[in-house]
């Protein structure tokens, strides 16, 4: 069992091209989630470990979560995701001073 520590916060302005000619921008300042997933190789589906809340906040934060994996892994990802799978919309985090912690 672990404790994952990360301040995480969005910016007020955030807009990034969604085709490759780079013309037609878009603002990606939705509501998003952190996840947090585990795996052995980069060509391996990551098994999510925690998520947070959904994160709106232009301040920073710090989310103190509780990891508890099935088993051991040699890679941790993190990962901007939007709160609902059915209804994708376009955010960010930025994320700074994230550590990990054994508490078991």
């Amino acid at each position: 069992k672990y404790l994952f520590t990360i301040w995480v916060r969005q910016s007020s302005t955030f807009f990034s091209p969604i085709d490759d000619s780079g013309n037609t921008l878009v603002s990606f300042t939705y509501p998003t989630k952190l996840r947090i997933g585990g795996r052995n190789s980069i060509l391996q589906d990551h098994e999510i470990l925690v998520e947070s809340q959904s994160l709106n906040n232009l301040n920073w934060e710090q989310l103190i979560l509780t990891l508890n994996p099935n088993k051991q892994y040699r890679y941790i990802t993190v990962e901007a995701f939007f709160p609902n799978a059915i209804a994708p919309t376009a955010g960010h985090l930025l994320i700074d001073d994230c550590a990990l912690i054994r508490i078991e």
